[in-house]
């Protein structure tokens, strides 16, 4: 372990994401990951504005962070591609909702998605409308199985009278897009602390931008979007980055497959593309290629277009930092298993990916 300053002081990609920054740091597989709290301060209008920053691979955060969260707090997080915005969503409708008016500026018609594990919508799912050959997944174990390994919008039907946010329901169809990232141990162990927290209400957000623009896909690009935007830095409360998966340059937000019907359906092509979820979840699935470069709303904002090489690549790095995380969680539990209660693990489920 060692200070930013010993570590730091030559490298102006980490500088930039946390240019304040004077504490510890992990150094693993050429990234430095922020162990300690951190400090944007942005000056607008003679006054300077100081958001906390923190890393989701420091887990002696997690704690606070699931707090902040649960008492109302937002956060502007990167997750797996690009930066998205964050906060519990509760099941009430609000008068005024920043997330919407202020930070997202769009309708409130376009939906928000939920950060949920596959376990906790058994409550939400409506197992009528699921088409017969996908039945099972009123079980935990099968929805957990349609997650490919990576990041993923799986859509389910949605109970009529749920208790949930009205933010979060995909209309007309009634549906809840659940995102998950299995084998993220980070945004796993952040999630089951907000679980044990919030009985009420869903993580939820989308991705970090003005409707109509371009997400941010570094935190050098991040700081410049609060600076453009100097709202945001009265609306978001917190910074979380996530070194390795931002250092693997994946420059695509997520795919989104529906369950609600049969063969499950493509409603957005993304990081991961159709034809590797096809093969990861074992099941055949109905995809339009011929809507790539026509209908803007069917691929996911990309740093790159949508054509076979880049879609390989976006694929790879997408298994690669997957990997990564598995050996960080090795190296993290072996270099500070003497500061944590127990070594963590991740709830990622090994064997065949068959619906």
């Amino acid at each position: 372990m060692a200070t930013a300053s010993e570590t730091l002081q030559n490298n102006s990609r980490d500088i930039l994401r946390s240019p304040h920054y004077e504490g510890n740091i992990l150094r693993f597989e050429g990234k430095n990951i922020q162990l300690d709290k951190g400090i944007w301060e942005f000056e607008h209008e003679g006054q300077v504005n100081k958001l906390d920053t923190y890393s989701i691979w420091s887990p002696s955060h997690h704690e606070e962070i699931a707090e902040r969260l649960k008492n109302g707090d937002r956060a502007a997080a990167f997750i797996m591609g690009n930066f998205g915005v964050v906060e519990v969503r509760r099941p009430e409708v609000k008068e005024h909702d920043p997330m919407f008016e202020t930070i997202k500026r769009r309708p409130r018609s376009q939906n928000f998605v939920a950060f949920t594990n596959p376990d906790d919508i058994i409550d939400l799912v409506d197992v009528d409308r699921l088409p017969l050959e996908l039945k099972q997944l009123r079980w935990a174990g099968a929805r957990h199985d349609i997650y490919p390994d990576g990041p993923l919008h799986a859509v389910f039907p949605l109970k009529k009278n749920a208790e949930v946010d009205p933010g979060v329901v995909r209309q007309p169809e009634h549906t809840l897009a659940a995102f998950w990232i299995p084998g993220h141990w980070g945004y796993e162990e952040l999630g089951n602390k907000l679980r044990k927290k919030v009985k009420r209400g869903l993580l939820g957000g989308g991705s970090l931008n003005v409707n109509g623009e371009d997400p941010s896909y570094t935190s050098k690009e991040l700081y410049a979007a609060f600076m453009k935007n100097p709202e945001w830095q009265k609306e978001i409360d917190f910074i979380l980055f996530d070194e390795i998966a931002e250092a693997a340059r994946i420059g695509r937000s997520q795919t989104m497959l529906s369950f609600a019907e049969f063969p499950p359906k493509i409603l957005r092509v993304g990081s991961i593309s159709p034809e590797a979820i096809e093969m990861n979840i074992g099941v055949p699935i109905s995809f339009e290629p011929e809507r790539i470069g026509i209908d803007k709303k069917y691929t996911a904002s990309s740093k790159t277009k949508y054509n076979r090489r880049n879609n390989e690549m976006s694929d790879k790095r997408v298994s690669d930092v997957m990997a990564q995380i598995e050996r960080y969680r090795e190296f993290y539990n072996s270099r500070m298993h003497g500061e944590v209660k127990a070594p963590f693990v991740s709830s990622r489920r090994v064997g065949h990916h068959a619906v």
